[in-house]
Formats: structure tokens, sequence, C-alpha cells
């Protein structure tokens, strides 16, 4: 439920959310580990 609370400081009134604080974890999936190769004569950033 949204909350409206005045800003002491300023007397501006301000809009408060606190459902939104969960909503990241919302989108938390696992991800794929995607095997990459270790040395790879073609890329410039492998070692060697």
């Amino acid at each position: 439920m949204t909350i409206f609370r005045q800003n002491f400081l300023t007397k501006e009134w301000v809009i408060m959310a606190p459902e939104r604080k969960a909503r990241p974890h919302d989108f938390e999936f696992e991800k794929e580990k995607v095997e990459a190769p270790k040395y790879s004569p073609r890329c410039p950033f492998c070692p060697g």
C-alpha cells in the first residue's frame, strides 16, 4: 500500500511504496553455466 509522508526538512509530500522493495527478487533465476574453452588461439584475451 502506498503511503504519503511529509518531509520535515523541505515540507514536501513524498510517496513511499514499501512493497516495491521486493520487486528485484521477482526476476531472479538460476543461470546456466557455460563452460568456456581454456585457450583459443583466435581469442585476443587468452594468455599466451
